[in-house]
């Protein structure tokens, strides 16, 4: 059982150097609650879209106070030690709310589309989070960006995407407003074999 108190939670988002060099704000967002269990969510803007940090950010703060206020159900699927054994169970809580997930995040672009006039696909990017729990740590990603953890052994493991978050061609990708439940790679880890857990926007192969 992990104590959800013992972690230290933190997160920035930085304009990268293209973007500087144009005078572009930045489009990744980045919010966190530890309020009940450490909650971090992320979204990348897409960069040729008109307000995309706009969405990057109503995403990212309407997703985690989402679930700050859901720790009671979260409590009977990731604080749940009835769970640790049994692998089907496990699978439908993470389809179960990888649909919800993806539901609520459309909702929350259409409802910002429809406050600004704008069409939804001015706001859309990606989306990835993870939950913490006392026995699992609930990870969802849809589009691109990376999922790194630390194990015990201080070994760093990445949750490599599937190939639906790349796009059909180069420098495409998946993003909330177009994306299906195919379209997300969700899944648990064991909360007591984790050191540290990051979430990074695909700036990170950037020069």
């Amino acid at each position: 059982e992990q104590t959800l108190t013992d972690w230290n939670i933190c997160g920035e988002s930085v304009v990268g150097l293209a973007h500087r060099r144009r005078n572009e704000v930045c489009q990744d967002a980045i919010y966190y609650a530890n309020n009940t269990r450490p909650i971090l969510v992320l979204s990348d803007g897409a960069g040729s879209d008109l307000v995309s940090e706009l969405g990057s950010k109503i995403l990212t703060i309407g997703m985690c106070r989402f679930f700050n206020s859901l720790n009671e159900e979260f409590q009977l699927f990731l604080d749940n030690y009835k769970l640790l054994n049994d692998e089907e169970a496990i699978k439908e809580k993470c389809d179960y709310w990888s649909l919800i997930a993806l539901n609520h995040a459309k909702g929350l672009l259409e409802d910002t589309a429809i406050l600004n006039k704008r069409n939804i696909k001015d706001l859309r990017g990606t989306l990835l989070f993870v939950i913490v729990g006392k026995y699992f740590t609930f990870h969802f990603q849809l589009g691109d960006g990376a999922i790194i953890y630390q194990n015990k052994n201080e070994e760093l493991k990445v949750i490599l995407p599937n190939e639906n978050s790349k796009g059909e061609f180069a420098n495409q990708t998946i993003f909330v407003d177009e994306a299906t439940i195919n379209d997300i790679q969700s899944g648990v880890l064991l909360s007591n074999e984790i050191n540290a857990i990051a979430l990074m926007s695909d700036g990170i192969t950037c020069k």
